[in-house]
C-alpha cells in the first residue's frame, strides 16, 4: 500500500541516509546540502516541507521518498 502523508520526526534517519547517497542526489536539486545533517532533516520536516504541497511517500509502512507540487510564478 502506498500512502502520502506529512513528514514526521521519525523520517529523519531515512531522509539523512537517502540524501547522503551521491547516486540519489546527482538527480536532485543542487540546493540540497551535502553532507545532509540532522539539522537539515529537522529543518525540512518542521519548515521546508510545509511550503506548497509536499508529502512523504510510504510504501508498505516503509519511508520511500517525497513528492511535491509548488506553484509556478509567471
Amino acid at each position: 500500500m502506498i500512502i502520502l502523508r506529512d513528514f514526521k520526526p521519525q523520517d529523519a534517519p531515512h531522509i539523512i541516509n537517502t540524501l547522503n547517497d551521491e547516486q540519489v542526489t546527482r538527480f536532485l536539486s543542487s540546493k540540497i546540502p551535502f553532507p545532509y545533517t540532522q539539522a537539515d532533516a529537522d529543518w525540512w520536516i518542521n519548515q521546508g516541507s510545509k511550503n506548497g504541497i509536499i508529502k512523504a511517500i510510504v510504501v508498505n509502512e516503509q519511508f520511500a521518498g517525497c513528492i511535491g507540487i509548488t506553484a509556478r510564478r509567471v
